[in-house]
């Protein structure tokens, strides 16, 4: 499968220095029942799927420190490129509690051009720590997102499990 180029992330050095420290579940395929996308999951997750105006799963660690989701946005893209699609979105991140923006840029998600960003923000306590990435395909807009508790300890341990789950991405056809 071709995937996400991880280098372009740019990891901050919490997590280039660190080594994955707990065993990481292995991933286990999930395809979308209607063809709109593949992803691989990690094993033992809590799955949810939800329809609340646009197709959502979310896969959720067993100790809820962690999550990655996809969400299909738009059935008939309104923009045209990932970026730009990324643009219209940050305007709701910005306003989130806490919100500070770390880091964003082009990425390749399955040879397509796409747009990544990470950020940090208080909706919860101690905050969180997030990876979301945009896709736009002919067909469909996608939001990947991938989440954990901000502390050291959850980023260094389900980090490098969140990025192998956005490497899997494939949008449908």
């Amino acid at each position: 499968m071709r995937g996400v180029t991880v280098a372009a992330f740019g990891l901050c050095a919490v997590l280039t220095a660190a080594a994955v420290s707990a065993q990481e579940a292995p991933l286990q395929p999930f395809a979308d029942p209607q063809r709109r996308f593949a992803i691989q999951l990690p094993a033992g997750w809590e799955l949810q799927e939800t329809h609340l105006g646009a197709y959502s799963i979310e896969a959720v660690a067993p100790d809820h420190h962690a999550a990655v989701s996809v969400l299909i946005a738009l059935s008939a893209p309104s923009v045209p490129t990932s970026d730009e699609f990324a643009r219209q979105q940050f305007g709701v991140l910005s306003h989130e509690t806490g919100f500070a923006l770390l880091k964003e840029g082009a990425v390749q998600v399955a040879g397509r051009p796409a747009f990544y960003r990470y950020f940090t923000t208080l909706l919860s306590t101690p905050g969180l720590y997030t990876l979301q990435v945009y896709l736009v395909t002919p067909r469909w807009s996608y939001i990947l997102a991938g989440s954990t508790t901000n502390e050291p300890g959850y980023v260094q341990e389900y980090f490098q499990t969140i990025l192998k789950v956005v490497q899997t991405f494939e949008p449908g056809t």
